[in-house]
């Protein structure tokens, strides 16, 4: 018997029966991780046995026009051949069926379809309900597979709670599908490009300028002009129209339209077609080309032993010249093109700074840095063409603006650097900020440089993916940065860094547990600043490091002077994970054995950001952290979009809910029933749950009721001087030291 679930999915509201916590973690993990999207197909196929409680679950996707098994869970081990060899067509009816209504068609009796009987008689199946995968086109939709959810030993079949779970899976299903096929479709696409841009490289590297339908090989100008028609063998002559001899290829090796795309490099290219008895020419095939093809003739010139006679020195002042990673113009090139060219004309010099390329490198290691500044670089200069494009030193590019709009310049940058980069690097977007500085006819290039780079580093300030345009404010900001780098430098020698402490407590009976350390910076004039109006200069002048040195040492000096009176009070600071390897590792031990303070006393903060996931230096440092004793903390959670993947990968001993969750206990039953959630999931994981930002009395005992261990908050105690922290200590200390 069919059963049509579409308008019963538009009539009816049904709550979703409770599973396994640990389960949907895993889920959660296995979607968000690095994990094949065959090995995320076998993991929603599991879960959905468990949902739906059915025996096994397969999905199907269409391949090579027809429905093919892509994972599956549950099937005996003699029935995969089977299933492997099972297809269906895309017209199916059970599958257009549920894909016309968006919703699942149940099949009571399997045996008895007309549809399915043949087949399902050799697996055992006899009920099962079927919902397809949608894509998510509005302008083309189609199924891009179905999923089935199988009984083989129970009768009746599912009800429409089981039938309901099978569409959500199939919902989430159709997603990773999709992605999956936009990625296998951008490999392809990408594999094309590589093969085009080689070609190019190859001919601008060996002489040979470009290649057009005609067959005809052209040269570089500069190279004509350096060896003359003799330095094409005997016979050779130089031809300047099109209906003379064509160059002479044996094969004729032709391949699909890879080039036809590239017009701006063609119209770029000088055009002066040769011909030569002795040239030795080597054919670029695509792969999977048929010889003979119509389309493009992808020919190189092998010139290396021409090349091999032009002048040495002119060689070598072009390898001084050109940066050795990405082939690009180096800074010394950028110079003297600036200098060349700013007496006579104005134009726009765009500095450019990649924002995460430190994640790349600390992460995957400098390899794949490597091979994205080369993938960035190629992009660049796809969109930055026909303007000059140059490598200024590690990852920041600069690019010459002549003759040109140069925020249409900075749109097809950007547009440019959306697109994922490859999954060697890590597979996701490259953002750059930007900033831009006018040169005036006459200009110094030092200066202009200088404007732009400025103007970057305001553009960084205000996060991520800016632009800045250099003016007089810029100019002020960039001194002020600048002048207060080297204040905080001073302040650093000369002892200007303070740690304040602001206690944590225990609930619902409020015993004091520990502190936290809070930079501060009292400046010369006396005043007072907090982190937020000092931290980003640090970041950019490299100062971070020794901050974060100076940080751990006097927490863990003031908190062995508490341990004295109050053996059970923890210290905990917080760490950024981007300024965190396993140099920290060392820095913390010496701190804690330089002043005799217990491991287990220590609190490490951390929040989540791009760098902390696992295998980076981060992740690492914290994880011997955690095998030395130290406790680790997820600070500010509940805003972190993989806050519950890390709570399974850390061994975490705290979790401190942020104050903008805190505060949602007032809009309602939904805020607290998020704070009571994650108060089970801190249970669960065996660790502190400490609420930060309760704002009276009523909050406090709200948060107890609810499950959090702790909070910290002004309502309870304000960040203290280390003498006021001491006097507290003091005052709270047990009669007799009993451990937690």
């Amino acid at each position: 018997m069919f059963r049509d679930g579409g308008s019963l999915a538009k009539e009816t509201s049904m709550t979703q029966p409770s599973t396994d916590t640990e389960g949907l973690l895993q889920l959660a993990e296995v979607l968000a991780g690095r994990h094949s999207t065959a090995r995320r197909l076998q993991e929603l196929c599991r879960l959905t046995t468990v949902l739906v409680g059915c025996d096994r679950a397969t999905v199907f996707v269409l391949d090579d026009d027809r429905f093919r098994p892509w994972a599956q869970y549950g099937v005996p081990e003699d029935q995969v051949p089977l299933l492997e060899d099972t297809s269906f067509s895309p017209r199916h009816p059970l599958v257009r069926e549920a894909f016309e209504h968006d919703s699942f068609v149940v099949i009571d009796d399997v045996v008895g379809s007309p549809l399915l009987g043949p087949w399902v008689a050799r697996t055992g199946v006899n009920a099962m309900v079927v919902a397809a995968l949608a894509s998510n086109d509005p302008d083309a939709p189609r199924a891009v597979g179905f999923i089935s959810a199988e009984y083989a030993e129970r009768t009746g079949g599912f009800d429409d709670f089981e039938a309901h779970h099978v569409l959500a899976m199939a919902r989430t299903a159709g997603l990773l599908v999709q992605a999956e096929q936009l990625r296998r479709t951008d490999r392809e696409h990408r594999r094309r490009r590589r093969t085009r841009m080689r070609l190019i490289e190859g001919l601008l590297q060996v002489g040979a300028d470009a290649i057009d339908n005609s067959d005809r090989l052209r040269v570089l100008q500069r190279v004509v002009e350096l060896l003359g028609n003799g330095g094409f063998g005997t016979g050779a002559r130089i031809v300047t129209s099109d209906d003379e001899a064509r160059v002479l290829v044996s094969a004729g090796a032709r391949v699909p339209d890879v080039l036809d795309e590239d017009a701006e490099a063609r119209q770029r290219l000088v055009r002066v077609p040769v011909e030569g008895d002795e040239l030795v020419i080597e054919a670029l095939l695509d792969e999977g080309a048929d010889v003979g093809t119509s389309g493009v003739t992808l020919v190189a010139g092998h010139l290396s032993a021409l090349l091999g006679r032009l002048d040495a020195s002119d060689r070598l002042r072009q390898m001084a010249l050109t940066d050795a990673l990405t082939s690009l113009p180096n800074r010394r090139h950028l110079v003297e093109y600036l200098r060349e060219h700013l007496p006579s004309a104005p134009m726009t010099v765009l500095a450019l700074d990649l924002d995460s390329f430190k994640v790349i490198n600390d992460s995957l290691g400098h390899d794949a840095g490597d091979a994205a500044l080369c993938e960035v670089a190629d992009r660049l200069l796809n969109a930055s063409a026909p303007h000059f494009l140059a490598r200024f030193g590690g990852d920041e590019f600069v690019i010459v603006v002549r003759d040109d709009d140069p925020e249409q310049v900075v749109a097809r940058v950007r547009a440019a650097l959306e697109r994922p980069l490859s999954d060697r690097v890590g597979g996701g977007s490259a953002s750059v900020s930007i900033g831009l500085a006018e040169g005036l006819r006459g200009a110094d290039p030092a200066d202009v440089l200088r404007d732009a780079d400025a103007a970057m580093y305001v553009a960084k300030s205000h996060g991520v993916g800016r632009v800045q345009r250099f003016d007089r404010a810029t100019r002020s900001e960039a001194i002020r940065r600048q002048e207060l780098a080297t204040q905080l430098r001073i302040g650093l020698r000369d002892g200007q860094l303070e740690l304040f402490h602001q206690p944590s407590w225990s609930l619902p009976d409020r015993r004091l547990r520990g502190f936290e350390a809070l930079l501060r910076w009292r400046r010369a004039s006396g005043t007072m600043w907090l982190p937020s109006q000092f931290i980003d200069v640090a970041d950019q002048s490299l100062l971070m490091h020794t901050i974060n040195d100076w940080v751990i040492d006097e927490a863990c000096r003031q908190a062995a002077r508490r341990h004295q009176s109050h053996p059970t009070l923890d210290v905990a600071i917080n760490l950024s994970p981007r300024w965190m390897d396993r140099g920290v590792v060392a820095t913390i031990e010496a701190a804690l054995e330089t002043h005799q303070l217990p491991p287990e006393r220590l609190v490490v903060e951390v929040t989540e950001d791009s760098a902390l996931a696992p295998g980076t230096p981060a992740w690492n440092a914290l994880l011997a952290l955690a095998d030395r004793g130290v406790q680790l903390s997820l600070d500010d959670f509940g805003t972190g979009y993989s806050s519950f993947l890390r709570l399974a990968d850390l061994p975490l001993a705290e979790i401190k809910i942020d104050r903008e969750v805190v505060h949602k206990l007032t809009d309602g039953p939904a805020g607290r029933e998020l704070i009571r959630a994650i108060s089970r999931v801190g249970a669960w994981r065996a660790a502190r749950v400490v609420a930060e930002g309760a704002r009276d009395d009523a909050h406090l005992a709200a948060l107890a009721e609810l499950g959090c261990t702790h909070a910290q908050c002004f309502h309870l105690g304000v960040p203290l001087s280390s003498d006021e922290a001491l006097d507290l200590t003091r005052a709270h200390a047990p009669a007799a030291h009993e451990d937690r």
